[in-house]
């Protein structure tokens, strides 16, 4: 294989695939929808989804489940769940507990089942069509694309450093010179890009997408349900003082109301 032409090609490859994924990357998250679309967020699971993506989603509906004893967690790390008796599903992704819980006890493996099923998908598709997320499919898309560039630029460092000019036809020095440094500079720049320019969860959520958690959380200020405190704050933010703190919040809220009401 010619040097030259190896070279060139390395350099082209990285080059137009790091502007493009810059370009597509760019576009994301997006506005959010147009003016008169329904661009609210309906329940606590939207807002857990929208907050921290589909593990978050899946956490608060199981935390729903354990708050009313549809849903018993056991074992030293709670790694053993068992369904209540009589435990009846209220939401699609409650339905998939049900369900993959007839299969599998282990938490772990429930926990992954549920994020990955047809519940999970179809909310992370509908938020996505009502402006509030990006599609799951293009952050899939993006993600495979930034990584298969750093993986694909390794290799070129890799190519360019350590296999033998010998193995490529070209004679011993060949790598020692201008050309093959461009390769290590151009590669190293598509590393960087492929890393920085991978979706992250705060690329998940639109403009709209936060406005519209942020007004679901004033809607809901000082609720005490699992449910709610597990999609703002996930499942290890959740602590016995927050709780509290709620709780007495909360009473104040209802003392006030109770005295308004009685004059």
């Amino acid at each position: 294989m010619n040097t030259t032409v190896f070279l060139l090609a390395i350099h082209v490859a990285v080059i137009v695939s790091s502007v493009l994924l810059i370009v597509r990357s760019a576009k994301l998250p997006g506005p959010g929808p147009v003016a008169g679309a329904d661009g609210g967020v309906r329940d606590a699971l939207e807002a857990a989804y929208l907050r921290g993506g589909p593990g978050r989603a899946v956490n608060a509906a199981l935390a729903g489940m354990c708050e009313d004893g549809r849903l018993l967690v056991a074992g030293q790390r709670g790694d053993r769940v068992t369904v209540g008796r009589a435990a009846v599903a209220r939401n699609a992704i409650e339905r998939d507990v049900l369900r993959v819980s007839a299969r599998t006890s282990r938490g772990p493996a429930l926990h992954r089942a549920i994020a990955r099923g047809r519940a999970v998908r179809e909310l992370g598709n509908s938020l996505a069509e009502r402006g509030l997320s990006v599609s799951p499919r293009t952050l899939r898309v993006l993600t495979a694309w930034a990584g298969g560039q750093v993986v694909g630029c390794l290799l070129a460092l890799l190519s360019v450093l350590i296999v033998p000019a010998t193995l490529l036809g070209a004679d011993p020095d060949a790598f020692a010179r201008p050309g093959s440094l461009l390769t290590v500079l151009v590669a190293f720049v598509g590393i960087v890009v492929g890393f920085q320019r991978r979706p992250t969860r705060w690329d998940r959520v639109t403009d709209a997408g936060r406005r519209a958690v942020g007004e679901f959380e004033r809607e809901h200020p000082h609720t005490t349900s699992m449910v709610h405190l597990v999609a703002a704050y996930g499942a290890t933010g959740v602590t016995e003082e927050m709780l509290r703190r709620q709780s007495r919040s909360a009473g104040r809220d209802e003392g006030r109301s109770t005295a308004d009401g009685g004059t």
